[in-house]
């Protein structure tokens, strides 16, 4: 071979291992040349050593990104302690030379002297180079390399793999009447960076296509690249360039607008002359949508380059009443006037230029630079520090943001008829990063091996990529220049808009830019200084040519170029993290991938050497000269095959779907190992998994769905989640002890033997003790008490020091996360006693065992039955409360609070006693644990119960804003808004085709002819729903279920029926509606909890459904909506409420005689504590509910328009065992027999009428107490019965 030069006693230094050999510098590549050492043989010894043979590591040039040289040996800039330094080297008077490569591979070669090192350093800068310093493409090896026996085999050469022609014919954009493939780009003159085959509509002429041109940037005008056939709707895909819209945003051009509307038509033509008129299709919306694929700051900024986004009104131009669109005969009537405008809407998809890409691989390259220092998995380095560090990067960051876009596209297309136009500035970077991706996910041709690559050369070579200038092909940041000549421009020279994008143009115009654009545009440029300045750590000082190219001075260093971006790496790791989620989906194998991206960077095919078709074929004729990538994988098809791969059959027609949320680090791209870069979770879940065990840590589980990227990080969660962690140690092995029970019922039987006492005493026969008497034997004198030795110590202070572990309460705004990370202690608390309750279900059955206890005692009074109650009995929540402590040592509630004074009553008397009993409460909340009972009314009663709350639970503040709930799903909501004029036909299309999914068949029948009525009983009562469908799905009218009579208990037997709620006819809630209001956020509490499938149509949108009358910034058009028939009765009721509750405060009545026997205050004290502040209407005009409101709109959003929701699966009813509150025939034959058994003869069962406190009948003289008439007469005639 000739030109070689060979350097021996060379030192090669490489993840942490140092080896010995001899350098070879040949014409194309680096070859380090070793000797390994020998490994003993376990056979028996040889009587010589035994010989081994050289190996070889070759680096072809193109490769190394950047060159360096250093004084000394690269083994003392180390602080791997774990590499043995070779004392026979002099170190110190050694050079070394690195070489970081694009395929994240790093080698480190140490030199005897500085001498030899300095002349390899300056021969290794000029091989390197060559084509970049002759600007000769023909330098590369590509064109001195030739076939080797299975390439020379190959029957279809790579070159012939790609047929455009055929490719569309595929796809079925051939048709002649709707589509044609014009030749105007025939030559390339039209546009030099397209291909020379256009898909456009057959209705465009090339005379129109010319002048289209004029507005779009580079020429790049709208062509078709894909139509969908995986649907019956045939949607396309069609990229372009940014439009030429100019700095006063006014410039536009009827041509492009025409060219992109006959697109859409030509589209909507085509379906409907396909669509047969049974097909339930036909009644689709049909949708189009213009993609800017860049974040709208850029966009902007482009104006003031001449450029910028559409101004979309100008694409929604009237559709022609002559064209030969055939609608549907089944559509409702209004469908011809909605063809009046076509529904065009565009978005920003917020993917960065190609500066902060390159940014942010620079920062990825300088981790994997020092981590070279180290063996693979050493565990030398810090894995937290590590991981952290690469999050830095934003790498994977900006993958998912890619994807994302994708994920939108894929969707909109496939389920909502949508058609899509594609661009970003020039239209060759983020296009077709974004369009490639999305064809892959469309059809899964593109996922087999060929198809892949007809792919690529689709979307990548044809139409305009620029490989050789993004992978700065030749050019080696570091290399040594010698000044040249100037060089001769290419044949074909193009400016970059993804380069300007950060510069503005000093010329006359510049004064007119406005302030925003200002802004943009300096926001942009300081973006791209920035990712241009971390560039390389070199400094390199030379002249500027006319086209920002570098003439160096002599000795200069290449600094890099500033066109230098991984957007072709980008869009592999995006293939890469797809298959990696659906590896049975793809004929091909990561290795595959992991090639392609090497042979992109090597220049040894001629496939990715130029910057457009036009090059390739016209310019520099590649074809002729060098072998096309694809033959190097053709000839050896077995070790890219991937053996999962299964044909697919589904439900989708081959369209595969991914969660974009979900990327991780391609460990095996970038030569680390995945407990390295993804960390230790990965290598634990599948050592647990082969030992069958399971991770129950909540925080390990967090952090683990943080590095799978089914979750965001979020500090907030962080700081709570390691509060569940700390809990969940606390309590994994806890019991509580059997004494605490043992103890109080001895002293339930030292109070019942004390009264037993009094009545021997007394002379009284035995009674049943009424509720509530039993606090006087614990009523101190508070004199005597003064002069006590002994302290009798409150709740508060005895539960401080109890010895069972401490709870948890997380307070938190609405959507922060709480219920996720309840979800997720709760599923990995492996205790025996657990239970989980939402706060209204927990609270209907503490009622429902209140009910049935006091029942037992009423009907064993009623039957005669001589024996006193027992005390133990008589504590009626107590007898709860051990029910609890039985069934669950752990309670974990939700939505946990105090809404008024009768259940926070129950909940505070409730949980000292659980507490007592050894009980652990976790639960999540809006408010503190001072503001969980907010109602003015006696607040201070409830002043001890915060503190035994304090005392057994610690309490976490989240003190997060963020709401995870509204994540807008890319498919249209579940939602009609009647603002919306057509309302009435969106709703109905919507209930029929997504609610009922009925067949086309029954479209013309109405709803009540598809449903039937049905019921439910709640309490024995029967409540008739008006239309039920299939047994799943309940159609409910606001005013049925919110302004009637019904309770949590009716709303949580529902969401536990019906998997699907359509809720109609739901109003503006005004302060003055609080019930309703209340009895609303119930229904959305139990249809959320049960993960329901919600229809409404509302009168307003979601924001300005709550209360919009109490704020100033409402439009006019809700002001006209808001109910104005009932203000004046309202203004009255509110009057008299307040007076009535002034005057009840002020002359309270008090039937309770235990009240009397309390310390008798002032006059002028009872007055100051009952008096009225009628500024503060908390209590009276639902102030209380605007917090819940926000919760509300937060679970609306969610059900209605996140992907998340729509799974029909997520359906968990609530357990029949968890609602008693309804009939059942079989408990009402038990308790009837049991009944029955217990008569002693045919009297009635209940003797006498008992009043609600079941403090025994009633008497004359409370009979008279009454102020109703109508009661009076009732209670006396009960009592005169008896």
């Amino acid at each position: 071979m000739e030109g070689l030069s060979t350097v021996n006693n060379v030192v090669l230094n490489r993840r942490g291992y140092t080896i010995q050999g001899t350098l070879i510098l040949s014409p194309y590549h680096v070859v380090f040349s070793f000797t390994p050492p020998s490994t003993p043989s376990s056979s028996t010894p040889s009587p010589g050593p035994t010989p081994v043979a050289p190996k070889e590591i070759w680096i072809c040039y193109p490769v190394v990104e950047a060159i360096s040289k250093s004084r000394g040996s690269f083994l003392l800039n180390q602080s791997n302690n774990e590499v043995s330094i070779d004392d026979s080297r002099d170190h110190y008077t050694s050079s070394h030379i690195r070489l970081q490569c694009k395929d994240f591979t790093f080698y480190s070669f140490d030199f005897v002297n500085d001498g030899i090192c300095t002349e390899v350093y300056s021969k290794l800068s000029t091989l390197i180079s060559r084509p970049k310093l002759e600007n000769d493409i023909k330098a590369f090896y590509a064109f001195d390399y030739r076939p080797n026996l299975l390439e020379q085999k190959l029957e279809t050469k790579g070159w012939d793999l790609y047929d455009p022609v055929k490719e569309y014919e595929r796809q079925g954009l051939v048709s002649g009447e709707y589509w044609r493939i014009s030749t105007i780009n025939e030559d390339y003159k039209f546009c030099p960076s397209y291909p020379n085959h256009l898909v456009v509509p057959s209705s465009i002429s090339d005379n129109v296509l010319k002048h289209a041109s004029k507005f779009r940037s580079k020429q790049r005008i709208p062509a078709i690249v894909y139509r969908h056939r995986g649907s019956v709707n045939g949607n396309i895909i069609a990229r372009c360039a940014q439009p030429l819209v100019g700095l006063n945003i006014q410039n536009r051009s009827i041509q492009d607008e025409k060219l992109i509307t006959e697109i859409f038509k030509s589209q909507e033509s085509e379906r409907f002359s396909k669509l047969d008129e049974s097909n339930e299709f036909q009644h689709q919306p049909h949708r189009n949508l213009i993609v800017d694929l860049r974040p709208i700051t850029n966009a902007m900024a482009q104006h003031a380059l001449g450029a910028g986004t559409e101004n979309i009104e100008n694409y929604r131009g009237k559709r022609t009443q002559g064209s030969n669109e055939k609608p549907p005969k089944n559509v409702n009537v209004n469908f011809q006037e909605h063809q009046n405008l076509r529904q065009v809407d565009k978005i920003f998809c917020n993917i960065d230029n190609i500066h902060v890409m390159r940014d942010s691989l620079n920062k990825l390259t300088t981790i994997l630079n020092d981590l070279d220092k180290f063996p693979v998995n050493s565990g030398t380095s810090n894995y937290p520090l590590l991981q952290q560090a690469l999050t830095k990067t934003q790498w994977l960051h900006r993958l998912s943001i890619i994807l994302q876009s994708v994920d939108r596209i894929t969707k909109s297309i496939h389920l909502n008829n949508t058609n899509v136009v594609i661009h970003c500035s020039d239209g060759w970077d983020r296009t077709s990063q974004v369009s490639a991706l999305a064809q892959l996910c469309l059809d899964p041709f593109y996922r087999t091996l060929k198809g892949f690559m007809i792919l690529i050369e689709k979307e990548w070579v044809s139409f305009g990529f620029k490989f050789s200038t993004r992978g700065d092909h030749g050019g080696c940041i570091g290399a040594l220049y010698k000044k040249p000549k100037k060089a001769q421009e290419r044949e074909f020279t193009d400016t970059s808009s993804e380069s300007s994008e950060i510069e503005l143009p000093v010329n006359s115009h510049t004064g007119k830019v406005t302030s925003f654009l200002q802004r943009a545009a300096t926001h942009i440029k300081n973006t791209a200084n920035g990712a241009s300045n971390n560039n390389s750590s070199l400094n390199l000082e030379g002249e500027v040519g006319e086209n920002g190219g570098k003439f160096l001075s002599s000795n200069s260093s290449y600094n890099g170029s500033n066109e230098k971006s991984p957007i072709f790496h980008q869009f592999l790791d995006s293939v890469f993290q797809i298959y990696r989620q659906n590896p049975t989906k793809f004929e091909f194998n990561s290795r595959f991938l992991k090639r392609l991206f090497y042979h992109y960077y090597s220049c040894q095919y001629g496939s990715f050497l130029c910057d457009s078709e036009r090059e390739l074929k016209e310019v520099y004729k590649v074809q002729e000269s060098t072998l096309s990538v694809w033959d190097y994988f053709n000839s050896r098809p077995g070790e890219f095959i991937n053996p999962s791969f299964k044909v697919d059959d589904g439900d989708d027609n081959g369209v595969l779907f991914f969660n974009y949320t979900d990327v991780k680090w391609w460990f095996e791209l970038y030569g680390r190992s995945d407990e390295e870069m993804n960390g230790l979770s990965n290598s634990l879940d599948r050592k647990f998994a082969q030992m069958k065990l399971t991770i129950t840590d909540p925080f390990i589980l967090y952090q683990s769905y943080i590095q799978q990227g089914l979750l965001e990080k979020d500090e907030a969660q962080l700081r709570a989640m390691k509060e569940f962690q700390k809990l969940y140690h606390r309590i994994i092995d806890y019991r509580p002890p059997e004494e605490l029970q043992i103890k109080m019922s001895l002293l339930l039987r030292e109070i019942e033997l004390k009264q037993a006492q009094m009545m021997l005493d007394s002379g009284k026969s035995g009674s049943p003790m009424k509720l509530g008497s039993i606090q006087r034997y614990f009523r101190k004198d508070p004199e005597a008490q003064k002069k006590q030795l002994i302290k009798v110590i409150t709740d508060e202070e005895e539960l401080i020091n109890f010895p069972s572990p401490p709870g948890l309460l997380v307070n938190g705004e609405v959507g922060c996360g709480k219920s996720m990370l309840m979800d997720i202690f709760a599923s990995s608390l492996p205790h025996h006693s657990k239970m989980r309750w939402h706060y209204n279900n927990f609270i209907l059955w503490v009622f429902n065992e209140i009910h049935k206890i006091q029942g037992q005692k009423t009907m064993m009074a009623n039957l005669g039955q001589k024996k006193s109650l027992s005390m133990e009995n008589e504590f009626i929540l107590f007898e709860i409360a051990q029910k609890m402590i039985k069934k669950n040592t752990v309670l974990m509630l939700d939505e946990f609070m105090l809404p008024d004074i009768a259940s926070a009553n129950i909940i505070k008397i409730l949980f000292t006693y659980y507490f007592k009993l050894g009980g652990v409460l976790v639960a999540t909340s809006n408010k503190l644990p001072e503001e969980l009972y907010s109602n003015e009314f006696h607040k201070s009663k409830f002043k001890s119960f915060v503190g035994v709350l304090n005392a057994r639970c610690q309490s976490i503040d989240m003190m997060s804003n963020k709401d995870y709930r509204i994540t807008v799903s890319e498919q249209e909501p579940n939602l009609v808004v009647k603002m919306d004029p057509e309302h009435e036909n969106n709703w109905d299309i919507l209930i029929r085709t997504k609610a009922l999914k009925i067949s086309p068949e029954q479209y013309e029948k109405p709803l009540h002819e598809l449903g039937s009525p049905a019921s439910f009983t709640v309490y024995n009562r029967v409540t008739q729903l008006l239309l039920t469908f299939f047994d799943n799905t309940c159609y409910l009218d606001f005013a049925q279920i919110c302004q009637g009579l019904y309770s949590s208990s009716d709303y949580i037997t529902l969401a536990s029926r019906y998997r699907t709620i359509i809720l109609d006819n739901v109003p503006i809630m005004t302060i003055k509606m609080k019930n309703e209001a209340r009895r609303f956020i119930t229904l959305l509490d139990a249809i959320y909890e049960s993960k329901c499938q919600l229809y409404m149509r509302t009168e307003v949108d979601i924001d300005d459904l709550f209360f919009p009358d109490t704020r100033d910034d409402i439009s006019d058009e809700i002001r006209s909506r808001l109910p104005r028939d009932f203000s004046d009765t309202l203004d009255v009721q509110e009057e008299e409420m307040f007076s009535k509750t002034s005057i009840a405060l002020q002359n309270p009545y008090r039937p309770n005689t235990s009240t009397y026997e309390d310390k008798m205050e002032t006059f002028e004290e009872e007055q100051r504590k009952t008096e009225v502040d009628f500024k503060n209407t908390k209590a009276f005009t639902g102030e209380d509910e605007k917090f819940a409101y926000k919760r509300a709109v937060s679970r609306i959003k969610e059900m209605v328009s996140s992907d998340n929701w729509r799974s029909e699966d997520r359906w968990v009813p609530i357990d029949e065992s968890m609602r008693p509150w309804e009939s059942h025939e079989e408990f009402a034959q038990k308790v009837t027999s049991e009944v029955l058994e217990a008569e002693a003869d045919d009297k009635p069962i209940i003797q006498g009428l008992h009043h609600f406190w079941a403090m025994g009948p009633w008497t004359t003289n409370q009979g008279k107490r009454l102020k109703d008439s109508i009661a009076k007469s009732w209670i006396r005639s009960s009592i005169r019965d008896n």
